[in-house]
């Protein structure tokens, strides 16, 4: 809790007011995030199924929980709906007032896992399912989060890949979006097939591409993403793109 309250020092300075003048902070996050933000055993999120302690829990006093802001502030945890429905969806709900007008409407949130809520003031229907860590950079080499240095865009110009960076820096990995960007450059390009197999440098005719495939120490097949100086591999891992996007691919 202490680098939350070092965080809510900053946005209060941001905003331009004393930490002392906030009697309100709101939180919401999965139902694991929740656990462990309130800092309830282990068991109740290391177990399948996941043992709910709670989907709704009253406010509590912030100072319990480390904050210093104002005396008798409180903090109020959104409800969770399920073990792999929890309150980061509900507040999505709330932010787009799902749950209050007539038109129906779907939100989907993808991550390590994959949210759909469907449904409006009359009623509402939520599922989830394993999207997988492909898009966080999981079991993917050079794969990272989407920090300072990952690769976010991927495209084909008439000089050849060009590519993003968070932070406008050098590239250190890519992250979801980039893998997504430059699997379809892949494919758009004839370098990988619909099975997902990548062509070796003796298989390719595309003279743009061909100098950049190369083999690792595995001898598995990559393609160098980015300058010689500052080298980025898209490895033939695509067939861990397919399952994340297969498990939440509605035809």
């Amino acid at each position: 809790m202490k680098e939350l309250d070092s965080t809510l020092s900053v946005l209060a300075e941001d905003a331009g007011i004393e930490k002392e003048q906030i009697t309100e902070i709101v939180a919401a996050g999965n139902t694991v995030m929740e656990h462990i933000f309130r800092e309830y055993p282990r068991r109740a999120y290391t177990t399948a199924p996941i043992y709910r302690v709670f989907l709704t829990h009253p406010s509590i006093l912030a100072s319990e929980l480390g904050f210093n802001i104002a005396q008798g502030g409180i903090v109020k945890v959104l409800p969770n709906v399920a073990g792999y429905v929890g309150a980061d969806i509900v507040a999505g709900v709330a932010a787009h007032s799902m749950d209050k007008e007539k038109p129906l409407r779907l939100l989907v949130d993808i991550g390590t896992n994959n949210e759909l809520v469907i449904g409006n003031e009359d009623s509402m229907y939520c599922c989830a399912t394993a999207a997988g860590p492909a898009f966080e950079g999981a079991r993917i080499s050079q794969g990272m989060r989407a920090s300072i240095g990952a690769i976010e865009k991927v495209e084909m110009t008439k000089e050849g890949i060009s590519y993003k960076t968070i932070g406008n820096v050098l590239p250190t990995g890519l992250c979801g979006s980039g893998l997504i960007d430059v699997t379809a450059v892949m494919i758009s390009e004839g370098i990988i097939d619909s099975r997902g197999r990548m062509k070796t440098k003796e298989e390719c005719n595309n003279e743009r591409f061909r100098e950049r495939l190369s083999t690792d120490e595995a001898r598995i097949n990559r393609l160098q993403s980015t300058e010689p100086e500052n080298p980025v591999y898209s490895h033939s891992k695509i067939s861990v793109i397919q399952l994340a996007v297969g498990a939440v691919k509605v035809e």
